[in-house]
């Protein structure tokens, strides 16, 4: 409650002042059903709680109560707030105050619910109340107060001041980053087969095998990466990266970029200099080392973590935090890249990775294929690999494949695979022209099929001919 009222203190003079009902939540809003089945909301009860207080209470009530239907996702009030903003225009002093006033209201909740039950243990309304206002306090905290104004006016298309930040000197000058290998952990990378992306350790090695063919390699910011991939899950992977990885010889030397402060937490070194937060991972801090630091100061050095290479972890910061997401859902990406830029420019280069934009890559398709190519989906995912029964999109996310007329085999099948490139660097055409395989194939068949095997026939002809012979 304290950070609360540190953030609306700069603002609440400007707060508008109306009538309002302070409790437009699950309990007052009455549902109608519609024809398709589903239930709308239709009015609101309860006018006792009609008050006289901030405009923008009214929709921090409603906002918080939506929490706890959000499978835990913060940015699920966005829609709420979009709606809202459409029919009475808010004003950026209350969109900075929106969710300052949503965990306020997440905290009281969840403490009149605990006091109401040591009050009187045996209220079952209280103790079913309790449950989902914990979900709506710990969903409310779960994300920094920056994340959720930056989502807020993200949402709204309002634009936000941009910070320019002064050139900064590199973390590892002993190296020149410009020759580094820069290794590809998205979808499209050639060497991701038969599901060797699920390897614990992948993202290690193929840095490591790059950097020992060029002397360091190095990941890129802004990658959505299947290695961050989860099949059979309902929500979406952690998959956009927020960090470089830098991949050194051991002891390489860490050097400060800039004049600040030098802070530990969790293993991370945290320099600050009012500007930016760089944090650090993966290096032998240096004895000694002091909480200020000037450009130029050895912070470490790299560890060896195999084969005589280190692998530096480098990431930038808008916000002071000790901790820090390493990856960020797609949904989230736009923001948490606002909070998080590329710390590219902390090693002198830039490596971000980059993307065709959906509504470009559509349009494109549009342009090329006849109106008569339909797709699916409005807004369809962009599909780019197949794995078993899988589907995989360029942000990383899987999803069942139900659709494609594939075989039993499913997407990817190495073996398939293999004896197709080696038939078709060979011959490519049917079974009416006379060749080996054809026999070899029908023979097979024949072996197959006294073993068990159930053969489906499409053609009511070709299983009168299988009968026949």
């Amino acid at each position: 409650m304290e950070q609360v009222r540190k953030r609306l203190d700069p603002v609440k003079a400007e707060l508008r002042v109306q009538v309002i009902h302070h409790d437009i939540t699950d309990d007052n809003v009455v549902g109608r059903r519609e024809i398709s089945g589903s239930v709308l909301p239709y009015a609101v009860i309860d006018f006792g709680d009609m008050t006289k207080s901030w405009l923008i209470a009214e929709l921090a009530t409603t906002c918080a109560s939506l929490l706890h239907h959000g499978d835990g996702d913060p940015f699920s009030i966005l829609p709420a707030v979009k709606a809202f903003h459409a029919v009475y225009l808010l004003e950026k002093e209350e969109l900075i105050a929106l969710w300052p006033l949503i965990v306020a209201r997440a905290c009281v909740l969840l403490a009149a619910s605990h006091q109401q039950l040591r009050l009187d243990p045996s209220n079952d309304y209280a103790a079913a109340n309790a449950a989902h206002e914990r979900i709506i306090f710990e969903t409310a905290t779960s994300v920094p107060f920056e994340l959720m104004e930056k989502a807020i006016f993200l949402a709204l298309d309002i634009d936000l001041e941009a910070k320019h930040h002064a050139n900064r000197k590199s973390i590892v000058p002993s190296v020149d980053l410009n020759s580094a290998t820069q290794v590809d952990l998205s979808i499209d990378y050639s060497a991701f087969v038969a599901g060797n992306w699920n390897s614990s350790n992948i993202k290690q090695q193929i840095l490591f095998d790059a950097a020992r063919k060029t002397g360091c390699s190095l990941t890129r910011y802004g990658e959505y990466r299947l290695t961050r991939t989860r099949v059979n899950s309902r929500t979406e992977p952690e998959s956009f990266a927020l960090h470089i990885a830098v991949c050194v010889p051991a002891g390489t030397k860490i050097v400060a970029p800039f004049d600040g402060s030098a802070d530990f937490a969790d293993g991370s070194l945290i320099l600050r200099d009012g500007e930016s937060n760089l944090h650090l991972n993966g290096l032998d801090i240096r004895d000694g080392l002091a909480h200020s630091v000037s450009s130029g100061d050895v912070l470490g050095v790299a560890r060896n973590d195999q084969g005589g290479l280190g692998i530096i972890y480098v990431q930038q910061s808008e916000i002071v935090s000790d901790a820090l997401p390493q990856f960020a859902k797609p949904s989230q990406a736009a923001v948490w890249s606002e909070l998080c830029p590329s710390p590219a420019g902390f090693l002198c280069l830039s490596i971000d990775a980059s993307s065709m934009q959906p509504a470009s890559l559509l349009e494109k398709r549009y342009k090329s294929l006849a109106g008569t190519q339909k797709h699916y989906y409005e807004n369809p995912p962009q599909i780019e690999r197949g794995w078993k029964e899988h589907l995989f999109d360029t942000e990383g996310r899987a999803y069942l494949d139900m659709v494609n007329n594939v075989t039993t085999i499913g997407h990817g099948h190495p073996r398939l695979a293999e004896n197709v490139h080696r038939q078709w660097l060979k011959l490519n055409t049917n079974s009416r022209f006379h060749y080996s395989e054809v026999a070899v194939f029908r023979k097979d068949l024949r072996l197959w099929r006294r073993m068990g095997l159930i053969l489906y026939f499409w053609s009511i002809a070709a299983l009168r001919q299988m009968i026949w012979h």
